[in-house]
């Protein structure tokens, strides 16, 4: 719950925008995961890589939600490992 005192607007939209963000964060997540069986069990990067493909600062205004789902694939998924598979387990 929001602080009365607090100044400006809530930081976030309608129950609808967070229902259709929601939405599309599940989307993904089932997206990738029925992708997983393609994808190698270690990261193919080298250490240190993923960290510097991230910004250095924060950004002066925020991206679009719909941007995020295409920067985790670019930045974050090429150094994610795959656990509980087949061929980590005993």
């Amino acid at each position: 719950m929001r602080h009365p005192e607090a100044p400006g607007p809530p930081p976030h939209g309608d129950v609808e925008e967070f229902r259709r963000h929601g939405y599309a964060v599940v989307d993904w997540l089932a997206r990738h995961w029925a992708g997983l069986e393609h994808r190698r069990v270690t990261p193919d990067v080298r250490p240190g890589q993923v960290a510097a493909s991230l910004p250095r600062t924060t950004a002066e205004r925020g991206e679009p939600f719909e941007a995020l789902p295409a920067d985790v694939d670019r930045l974050l998924v090429p150094g994610m490992a795959r656990t509980g598979t087949s061929a980590t387990s005993p």
